[in-house]
């Protein structure tokens, strides 16, 4: 059996980072594109992250893994609500979906 490499990113978000991250968001799109040859694997605690880069998540808290698989079955509303104990609002539109404080 052929070894897999991984790529495994920590991202740290600050306001200043964010016009790069956007591009460093592509990439990682891009990087997990390479299906077969590499494997990305990164944490974010932004869902809108993992909207644009991710196509499967692993939802924990506290160490514990709360959902996994899809990451538009993932990443709903509703199990957001209960990730994080307050409201979620879900906004729409023609560039896709983000997730805001409700």
């Amino acid at each position: 059996m052929p070894k897999r490499r991984l790529l495994l990113v920590v991202i740290i978000m600050d306001l200043l980072a964010m016009p790069a991250f956007a591009s460093d968001l592509v990439l990682l799109h891009a990087a997990g594109s390479l299906r077969g040859a590499l494997g990305v694997l990164f944490t974010t605690h932004d869902p809108n992250h993992a909207l644009r880069a991710a196509d499967r998540a692993y939802m924990l808290r506290g160490g514990e893994r709360l959902a996994e698989g899809p990451i538009k079955e993932i990443l709903t509303q509703e199990r957001l609500e209960a990730l994080y104990g307050a409201p979620v609002r879900v906004i729409r539109d023609a560039d896709g979906t983000a997730f805001v404080p409700g």
